[in-house]
């Protein structure tokens, strides 16, 4: 298999929403829906995760599961990126386009489609009030101050009379919709899945709130935003200014907020590994593992130690992209040199420590910096002393390179002159001149890991 860079979008059939969830989401989505269907309120639910966390394919799995229920729970469902359509002006159109859209054939029922049809209508005549008055002023050819005067004139005398009518238009789109709902079988619910809205431009994300907010609040409809709190608040920022208070402001918002966990199971994790070649990669170095080559593998138990123990810092789209470095890396080394242990090790410490990485070579505390990502990490049963199988290769290229000579002289189990040793240093000595034989320095080993980011594809 050749060199992959990319990971492809998770696949989510319809009839089979978590065939290939391996984050363990079906459950969280089953206990969820039994939540939002347990209240016959207007509900607005924020999926919150950061960049790369999976919230899209769990809004995805969300929703197929929920067109999967059918008698008393069968519900309406309908999804909207606020991201793929922020080039529109105006939210409300795309809203209500996606809307219809998605129940066109949502139910069978001639009542539904009826009602259906009356709200969009309702939608239409309310956007045609609600879309700026002074539009033409940019396309009309009105140059002159006499001109823009005159219409700044005419647009004053409409405002009081198209006040009203807004109000009116408003509340008839509500009741239209109120109608659409309690038409609909089963739960007489509709879920609506709004996604990436902290991506959009910063107006176009306010205005899809307050629409959701002042034309959407009906009993019945329920929103399910897949957002990233802290970038939205930002986004707030960027329109009110610095101090204005983002969270209280979607609070007013948002009633229930579900922060995504991503732990990552050793079937992921494998699954990953697989999908950029590293098995394949394995079996030509390990042919007696053709098998399995990821059972029990060095790199694939370190990484899922390493990912454990700094959880948080790894969602699942830094998962994939740390496994593929790992994959490029590995793919540089010299045969019968390469140490499966140290290049996960190694890449966790150039994510989690950047600064002290670039200039560890430099001064002892860079490396105490270093060491400190693995140091603490429950390897268990993977090695005998996985931490010193670590620092010995580190310490050994350290060595070959002509860096921190007299701090390597002072680590206790490798200094050349004979002394009393236990059996750790008589291991550390030993993996030492192991890895010193290898002829590998740091500088050239550093410039493989350093070679991933000018290669690096987008994920």
């Amino acid at each position: 298999m050749g060199l992959k860079l990319k990971k492809n979008p998770i696949d989510v059939p319809g009839e089979e929403p978590f065939r290939n969830d391996m984050l363990d989401r079906k459950q969280d989505i089953e206990n969820l829906t039994n939540l939002i269907l347990s209240s016959t309120d207007s509900v607005v639910f924020a999926v919150n995760g950061e960049w790369g966390s999976g919230k899209t394919t769990f809004l995805n799995m969300w929703k197929a599961y929920l067109d999967g229920l059918d008698g008393e729970k069968e519900t309406a469902t309908a999804y909207f990126s606020a991201w793929e359509n922020d080039y529109d002006k105006d939210p409300l159109v795309g809203m209500i386009h996606e809307l219809s859209d998605c129940l066109e054939n949502e139910d069978s029922n001639p009542e539904t489609h009826s009602k259906l049809h009356e709200f969009r209508k309702r939608g239409k005549k309310l956007f045609k009030l609600m879309a700026p008055s002074l539009i033409g002023l940019a396309s009309g050819g009105i140059l002159n101050s006499e001109g823009i005067g005159k219409a700044l004139e005419e647009f004053a005398d409409k405002s009081f009379n198209e006040y009203k009518k807004i109000k009116e238009s408003v509340q008839g789109f509500k009741e239209k919709l109120q109608e659409f709902i309690e038409s609909l079988d089963g739960s007489k619910r509709l879920v609506f899945f709004i996604d990436e809205l902290d991506r959009c431009k910063p107006l176009y994300s306010i205005q899809l709130l307050e629409y959701m907010k002042h034309f959407f609040d009906v009993p019945g409809v329920v929103f399910v935003l897949g957002i990233n709190i802290k970038e939205l608040v930002h986004s707030i920022k960027c329109v009110y200014g610095a101090d204005f208070d983002g969270e209280k402001y979607l609070s007013r918002f948002i009633d229930i907020r579900f922060n995504l966990t991503h732990k990552k199971s050793l079937d992921y994790i494998k699954h990953i590994y697989r999908h950029f070649g590293v098995d394949q990669k394995l079996i030509r170095r390990f042919p007696n593992n053709a098998s399995d080559a990821l059972k029990d593998s060095t790199i694939v138990l370190t990484s899922q130690r390493i990912l454990e123990h700094h959880h948080n810092q790894f969602p699942p789209r830094r998962t994939e992209r740390f496994v593929r470095d790992q994959s490029i890396v590995l793919r540089m080394f010299p045969d019968g040199r390469v140490n499966l242990f140290f290049i996960p090790c190694f890449l966790a410490i150039k994510y989690l420590e950047p600064e002290a990485y670039e200039s560890l070579y430099e001064n002892t505390d860079a490396y105490t910096r270093c060491v400190s990502v693995i140091n603490p990490v429950k390897f268990g049963f993977l090695l005998d002393n996985p931490f010193i199988q670590f620092e010995s290769f580190l310490l050994a290229i350290l060595k070959n390179g002509g860096f921190m000579e007299e701090y390597i002289k002072k680590q206790k189990g490798i200094m050349e002159e004979e002394s009393p040793r236990d059996k750790t240093q008589e291991l550390r000595r030993k993996l030492y001149f192991h890895y010193l034989g290898w002829d590998l320095d740091y500088l050239s080993v550093k410039r493989k890991f350093d070679l991933v980011d000018q290669i690096q594809a987008q994920t």
